[in-house]
């Protein structure tokens, strides 16, 4: 792969800086020793300020380390610099000063460079990074121009001293390990980034080789060496610019491109219409106009309205008739852009002559952005739906009534077979009775012997205990009191029967609230009413019953209580039914439940029970729910 001309500029400038840099050395070079560790020091402070800056975008705080530690490099450089044999700056101290302040600073690079790469992942403190390695900065100061305890590095006259030389060879060790780690944690870096940091390291060891070997501070060794630590200095740089600026804002741009790629495919695929606008006010500050800004696809398909007929116009220039429409576009959207308040509303347009569900909301002051969803098909279902549910509740109305009347046909069917039953019993059977007594009796009367005599009285007697059973039958099948004097009477003859017949107390309190039922209703809550004392009488174990009627909201309330044994409310019904034949309680509710009534039942196991019988208070009058009747306690 060829080599891009903006990395070949970027070679060629490098090889011309080194070559001005080598000349310079020539000509003078103290000169060139000051213009390479400025270099380097400027390099090791634009590292420190880029890794500083820039430590929210890394992944591992190594290089965050590594900034830190090429600040207070440069400092000790600097110092190297100032110390310099012939700088005169810091006093008369030889070139012995200035070569520590050298073995310190390497000494430093290279245990930080191994400890960086070394590093677990987890965050590091900045300002702590920073204080630890200003004490350590100060201690090595400290030891080199106060203390004196720093080993002497430089004797004028024999050159390096064996500790300095070691100190450099130390220094080659630690790096060539730090290259090591670098290899092995070659996955957790980017390439270019190892790369930099690889020749980073590489130079600063050919650096520090050429520092073991020169004998005059102002030799070739000594200069090569300043050259190679520039280089690598850069190196490092390159290695945080990349990390630490190129590849987030590389990254930054790419996101924020594909953002907007992902943002404007939604905007124009996005199935709603959207629309971004402008509001337009007169001199009062009061919206009197808008103007389009922006508007989609699905936003031309909504209102057919085309967009080169609207970006940039009014909307009273694009849709004069815009005032007249019954929906408040200007006024309502006013409101939103002005006052920075939301809005979601239905509307329909007669200018459109569709139905909308639109949103609107100011991104800011002045401005509105609407998403709108057309309603129209779903506005016509809902119609249609609406005059589906009037048409099928009027059939059920219509059930309703023909339930109720099929509930009036079978009580008064009902009835009157029971009548006819009882007509039958008195006008044959009790006849025929009546007339096999007489018969008998005759036959007694001419019968002298005894034995049969009294056999024939038998049999009469059997008769008349037959005829008096069919009496209380044809009155227990249609009591004539019902019939004629009302629910009531009716209620009050129950009472007295179920004590003659099966010693049930059952005390009746109606009053006039029974009064004006039709006979249908008469007859349904008569037999209701019997069949709940038949239920007192079979399972209840209780003597006494109370039997109690009331009108409210239009309904009348009929209540059958005793305080027996009780039943589990909940599972009623389940045992209902299983009850097979009879008038049972199933029977009761569902003939109330067509009759437009209701049968509720309350109890619980030895606290007695409850049934109440809900109807409309008149035959011909509609039911209505009017919650529970208030039952007696």
């Amino acid at each position: 792969m060829g080599v891009s001309s903006k990395k070949l500029f970027q070679i060629v400038v490098g090889i011309v800086i080194l070559a001005v840099l080598a000349l310079t050395a020539r000509h003078n070079y103290l000169f060139f020793h000051s213009l390479t560790e400025i270099f380097a020091i400027v390099i090791a402070c634009g590292i420190f300020m880029i890794a500083w800056n820039s430590r929210e975008y890394f992944e591992h705080d190594r290089l965050l380390l590594i900034g830190i530690a090429y600040l207070f490099v440069g400092g000790l450089d600097l110092i190297h610099t100032l110390a310099f044999k012939g700088m005169g700056i810091i006093g008369d101290t030889g070139s012995n000063a200035a070569t520590q302040l050298w073995v310190a600073a390497r000494l430093l690079e290279s245990v930080s460079l191994v400890v960086a790469l070394l590093m677990p992942r987890r965050r590091i403190v900045g300002e702590i990074g920073v204080a630890v390695y200003g004490v350590v900065t100060g201690l090595l100061l400290a030891s080199i121009f106060w203390w004196n305890v720093f080993p002497i590095c430089y004797l004028e006259g024999s050159g390096l001293t064996r500790f300095k030389v070691a100190a450099e060879y130390v220094v080659v060790a630690i790096l060539a390990a730090a290259i090591v780690v670098l290899a092995r944690r070659r996955r957790e870096f980017d390439s270019a980034v190892f790369g930099w940091v690889a020749a980073s390291l590489g130079l600063t060891i050919a650096s520090e080789l050429f520092f073991t070997v020169y004998v005059d501070v102002y030799g070739l060794a000594n200069g090569l060496g300043h050259l190679f630590k520039v280089v690598s200095f850069y190196c490092m740089y390159r290695a945080i610019i990349q990390t630490g600026l190129q590849t987030p804002f590389k990254l930054l741009f790419r996101e924020l491109k594909e953002a907007e790629a992902l943002y404007r495919s939604l905007f124009t695929h996005m199935t709603d219409g959207f629309a971004y606008h402008e509001i337009v006010k007169d001199d009062a500050g009061k919206a009197v106009d808008y103007v389009f800004l922006e508007v989609n696809d699905a936003f031309e398909r909504l209102t057919r309205l085309r967009r080169e007929d609207l970006i940039g116009r009014r909307v009273t220039e694009a849709i004069p008739a815009i005032s007249e429409d019954s929906a408040d576009w200007i006024g309502t959207y006013g409101k939103v852009a002005l006052e920075g308040r939301s809005a979601r509303f239905e509307t329909y347009s007669e200018l459109l002559g569709r139905w909308y569900v639109v949103s609107a909301y100011s991104p800011r002051e002045g401005f509105f952005a609407t998403v709108f969803q057309d309603a129209t098909r779903r506005k016509q279902m809902e119609a249609a739906l609406r005059e589906r549910l009037h048409e099928t509740a009027v059939q059920l109305e219509a059930r309703k009534t023909d339930l109720r009347r099929l509930v009036s046909e079978l009580s008064l069917a009902e009835h009157r077979e029971r009548g006819r039953l009882a007509q039958v019993l008195h006008d044959h059977l009790q006849q025929l009775l009546v007339a096999a007594m007489m018969q008998l009796s005759i036959l007694g009367a001419d019968i002298a012997d005894d034995e049969p005599r009294k056999s024939i009285c038998r049999v009469v007697d059997l008769l008349k205990e037959t005829l008096e059973e069919t009496r209380h039958l044809t009155s227990d099948l249609s009591p004539p009191v019902l019939k004629e004097e009302g629910l009531a009477a009716g209620l009050a003859w129950l009472s007295t029967w179920m004590l003659d017949k099966h010693a049930l107390d059952v005390e009746v309190d109606c009053g006039d609230a029974a009064d004006g039922l039709g006979e249908d209703m008469r007859i349904l809550l008569f037999q209701s009413v019997r069949e709940l004392l038949f239920n007192v009488v079979k399972h209840a174990g209780t003597h006494r019953a109370w039997v109690r009627a009331e009108r409210e909201g239009g309904m009348l309330c009929v209540m059958v209580r005793d305080e027996g044994a009780g039943f589990d409310a909940a599972r009623l019904w389940d045992a209902a039914s299983q009850t097979q034949g009879g008038f049972g309680l199933r029977t009761i509710r569902e003939r109330l439940q067509m009759a437009g009534g209701r049968l509720e039942a309350d109890s619980a196991a030895g606290g007695g029970a409850m049934f109440t019988l809900v109807i409309p208070a008149a035959a011909t009058q509609p039911a209505a729910d009017s919650g529970r009747c208030e039952t007696e306690q």
